[in-house]
């Protein structure tokens, strides 16, 4: 079964704040493909330093996510 959700934390969407619209879209657009499992389209939208930095910070709750939506299932 594929999941649902998409961990977002308030506290670290602050960050938001600092980046221009583009950038903000770009991150959104990162989290989506990555918890869909789509590369190549991630891949090309890491393109500027911020927006692959601030990626990886919530990548980690991306994945933490999906190891206990997996032990759930289980």
């Amino acid at each position: 079964m594929a999941k649902k959700v998409i961990p977002l934390y308030i506290e670290r969407l602050a960050v938001l704040e600092k980046l221009t619209y583009e950038q903000s879209g770009k991150l959104f657009m990162a989290i989506y493909y990555y918890s869909v499992r789509r590369e190549d389209e991630l891949n090309a939208l890491l393109d500027d330093g911020m927006t692959d930095i601030l990626f990886s910070c919530f990548k980690g709750s991306i994945d933490l996510a999906e190891e206990h939506y997996d032990k759930v299932c289980e």
